[in-house]
Formats: C-alpha cells, sequence, structure tokens
C-alpha cells in the first residue's frame, strides 16, 4: 500500500512529525533543600494554626477597623475646589512707525512673562486688594487674623499653563460659595 502523509488544511504541504520533547532529569532535593522545605512547611502549618485558632478575634478586628475608617470618612468635612483661567495676552502688535529699534523678543509671551504674572497674582498687594474688595476683613475668618493677606494667600494657588498662555487660580474652601468668591475676587484684583 502506498501511504501518504497527512496534509494541512490547504492540502499542499504535509504536516510536521510530531517530535516528543527530551526527557528531564529530575533529581531528589538535596538535604538542605529538604530541610529547608521542611521549615517552610511548618512555618505555613504553624501560620495556617493561628489564623484559624484567632479567626473570630482578626475579623472583628478588620470589622472594627473598617467602620472605624467608615465613619472618620463621614465625619470629614468635604473641601472645595474653585478655578478659574486668566489668559494673558501678549502686548498689541507695534505699528511700523512707532518702532525704532525692533527687538524681537518684545513680540510675545516668554516664559518668564507668565511667571511674573503669577507672582503678582501670589503677591501680598493684590491679597490686600481682595479682602478689601469683599469685606473680607469683617467675616469671621479674617476678623481675629494677625495676618489676613497671608491666610488669604495660604487658600490660593496659581498654575502657569505654558501651552495655553494662561493661568489658573485655584481656591480650596469647606464653603463652595466662599471658594469661588475668593477666586473671582482674585482675579478681579488682579485685572485693576
Amino acid at each position: 500500500m502506498n501511504e501518504k502523509p497527512f496534509m494541512n488544511n490547504r492540502g499542499n504541504e504535509p504536516l510536521a512529525e510530531k517530535k516528543t520533547p527530551a526527557p528531564v532529569d529530575l533529581k531528589p532535593p538535596s538535604p538542605a533543600e529538604e530541610e529547608s522545605f521542611s521549615s517552610m512547611r511548618q512555618s505555613l502549618e504553624l501560620f495556617w494554626r493561628a489564623v484559624i485558632r484567632y479567626r473570630y478575634v482578626i475579623l472583628a478586628m478588620s470589622l472594627v477597623t473598617s467602620f472605624s475608617v467608615y465613619i472618620y470618612c463621614k465625619v470629614q468635612t468635604p473641601i472645595y475646589l474653585a478655578q478659574t483661567k486668566i489668559l494673558i495676552e501678549p502686548p498689541a502688535p507695534i505699528e511700523a512707525e512707532e518702532i525704532v529699534n525692533f527687538n524681537a523678543s518684545e513680540v510675545g509671551l516668554e516664559e518668564g512673562d507668565l511667571f511674573t504674572e503669577k507672582d503678582v497674582i501670589e503677591s501680598r498687594v493684590v491679597a490686600e486688594r481682595v479682602i478689601q474688595n469683599l469685606g473680607l476683613d469683617k467675616t469671621a475668618l479674617f476678623k481675629n487674623s494677625t495676618d489676613p493677606s497671608g491666610q488669604l494667600l495660604g487658600m490660593v494657588n496659581v498654575e502657569v499653563s505654558m501651552k495655553s498662555d494662561t493661568l489658573v487660580v485655584r481656591t480650596r474652601h469647606t464653603d463652595p460659595v466662599f471658594a469661588t468668591t475668593i477666586a473671582n475676587g482674585v482675579v478681579d484684583a488682579y485685572i485693576q
């Protein structure tokens, strides 16, 4: 008889013959390895015995801890974040007849310009304007403060966005309306 080899799905190539893997030479563990495995096995057995023995204590402690964390999170006062953005535009283009000494660096915003504006917003002068414009010195939060400007600046965070020439003014407070008022007040005082 003429035997044909098994063909693949397409029928045009014979399938490869099955190869058996080479035998693996298994060695018995050395006495040191056997002692190590034995001590690990004993340690695991002791651990599981302790877990089983004290399972109710472990379960009770886990429940008490979880419940305590849940209560702690529920009791915390929420902190609200108010944010506003300011677009810092480059100066207006100079007319041709006004150009006497052309300086290319004066034509757009440089990286230092945005950081300078950030420093202006975070200055005590702007903080004092905000306190005066909004009447914050009469509020309970700032009334007894020895440094109301410093306290206000502690609530304000200004970040520079180099991609869009904007400054982001953020304020945090437990009252969302107050946080928004402060953020808008800082921007208004900066624009003045």
